[in-house]
C-alpha cells in the first residue's frame, strides 16, 4: 500500500493557522504506529475554529478569560468531569472484544426486538420498507421472555432513611437527592401517584420548585418523579443548592414531605387537584405534538406490557381523584423511612449546617458509592 501523504498545517501567513498563531511549539510526539505527531499550542480563542466562529474580537476575549479563570479554578489534582455513574475502571478492564460480541448476539435478536414507526406512511409500505431492512434477520428460536428478575427493593436491616455524603471539598452547591420504593408501572395507583407528584415536584408550579426555587431562592430548580418500570419503581426529589443553604434547603424538602404525609392526612386541597388535573391534561397532548413524542408513549406502554387504551382509561381515573384520595395516598407512597438521602458537597460545611435536622448518622462514601474508611481514632 502507497504510504500517504504528511498532513500538515497551511504555511500561507495570513491563514487563521498562522495569524495570530500558536503560543508554543513545535513539539514532536511518537505513536505507537511509528508515526510522528508535530503539534502547537494556541490559546483557546486564537485556535481556528474560534477564528471562524462568529464571534467578534471582543466576544472571543471573553471566552479566553473564562477559560483561563477555569484552568486557574481546577488545578490538576481535581477531576474536570464527574466519574461515570455506571460501572467502573475495574469493572470494564476486564472486558475483551468476545465479551462484547457475546454480549451483543445474545441480547440482539428479533425475537426481543419491537419495532414502532410514527409519520405519513401505510401500514403495507413500512411493513415493505421494513422487510427490505431486516429481512434476512432471521431468528434463532430462543424464547421470547428474557430472564425474569426481582427487582423489588429489599427491606432495610434497620427502620428508617439512610444518609449518605459524599465529600467534595469547597463545592460551591450541594447535590441533594432523596430516593424511596414505589408502585411497578402496573400498580392501579399510578394515575393518582402521577396527580400526587405533579402538585409535589412534577411541575414548574409544584410545591418544591415554588418553595426552593421561586419563594426561597435557594436552587435553580428542584423536582420529584416516581419512575415506574415493569419490575420496580421508586421515586426521587432532587435539587443542587448553594452550598450556604443546604441545611435551610434540606429543612424545607422535609417539610413539604410532612405536609404530605401528616399522621391525621396530607393537607392538599381541592384547587390543588383541579391544577394537577389540567397539567397533566396538557401533559398528555404536548407528548403528541411531534412524531418523537408519539413514539416514547407508545414505547413506554410496549415496555411495561399496557395496551394504547389504557392512556384514555388513566385520564378517566385522573378526573375521579379526589383531594382525599391524594391525601390518603401520600403517606404510603412516599416511603422514605425506607428510602435514602444523598448529598454530595462539601462535607464540613454540610455537617456544620444540619446538626439540628434530626437526620440519620452520615455514612460517608466516595465518588462511586463506596464506603470511605476512616483512620483508627488514637487511644
Amino acid at each position: 500500500e502507497k504510504p500517504q501523504e504528511p498532513r500538515t498545517t497551511p504555511d500561507d501567513a495570513e491563514s487563521c493557522w498562522k495569524k495570530p498563531g500558536p503560543k508554543a511549539g513545535p513539539f514532536k510526539a511518537k505513536l505507537g504506529d511509528g508515526s510522528t505527531v508535530t503539534y502547537y499550542w494556541y490559546r483557546f480563542a486564537d485556535q481556528p475554529a474560534m477564528l471562524n466562529a462568529d464571534l467578534t474580537d471582543e466576544e472571543r476575549e471573553q471566552v479566553q478569560q473564562r477559560i483561563e479563570k477555569l484552568h486557574r479554578t481546577w488545578t490538576k489534582d481535581r477531576d474536570y468531569l464527574t466519574p461515570p455513574d455506571v460501572g467502573t475502571l475495574a469493572s470494564v478492564e476486564p472486558i475483551t472484544l468476545d465479551d462484547v460480541k457475546a454480549t451483543h448476539a445474545a441480547l440482539v435478536k428479533p425475537t426481543f426486538a419491537t419495532i414502532m414507526l410514527a409519520g405519513d406512511v401505510t401500514l403495507d409500505d413500512a411493513k415493505s420498507t421494513l422487510e427490505k431492512a431486516f429481512g434476512d434477520w432471521k431468528t434463532d428460536g430462543t424464547k421470547r421472555a428474557l430472564e425474569s428478575r426481582n427487582l423489588t427493593a429489599a427491606t432495610p436491616e434497620k427502620p428508617g432513611m439512610r444518609f449518605f455524603l459524599v465529600d467534595r471539598p469547597d463545592a460551591v452547591q450541594t447535590v441533594i437527592r432523596f430516593m424511596a420504593p414505589a408502585a411497578k408501572h402496573k400498580d392501579p395507583s399510578r394515575p393518582a401517584l402521577e396527580v400526587l407528584n405533579t402538585l409535589l415536584g412534577g411541575s414548574f408550579t409544584s410545591r418544591l420548585n415554588q418553595n426552593l426555587r421561586e419563594r426561597n431562592g435557594f436552587t435553580y430548580g428542584a423536582r420529584s418523579s416516581f419512575v415506574q418500570g415493569p419490575n420496580n419503581g421508586y421515586f426521587t426529589a432532587a435539587a443542587s443548592v448553594k452550598t450556604d443553604v443546604t441545611g435551610p434547603a434540606l429543612r424545607e424538602f422535609m417539610l413539604e414531605f410532612d405536609r404530605l404525609r401528616g399522621s391525621s392526612g396530607g393537607d392538599v386541597s381541592d384547587a390543588e387537584i383541579t391544577k394537577a388535573r389540567q397539567t397533566l391534561r396538557t401533559g398528555m397532548i404536548q407528548d403528541f405534538e411531534g412524531l418523537r413524542g408519539t413514539l416514547g408513549v407508545a414505547s413506554e406502554l410496549v415496555r411495561n406490557g399496557l395496551p394504547f387504551e389504557s392512556i384514555a382509561q388513566d385520564m378517566a381515573v385522573v378526573e375521579k381523584i379526589t383531594s382525599s384520595d391524594i391525601n390518603a395516598l401520600a403517606r404510603p407512597a412516599l416511603a422514605l423511612d425506607q428510602g435514602v438521602l444523598v448529598l454530595v458537597g462539601d462535607k464540613r460545611s454540610i455537617l456544620a449546617q444540619i446538626k439540628d435536622l434530626k437526620l440519620p448518622e452520615p455514612i460517608e462514601a466516595d465518588a462511586l458509592g463506596a464506603p470511605v474508611s476512616r483512620p483508627p481514632a488514637i487511644k
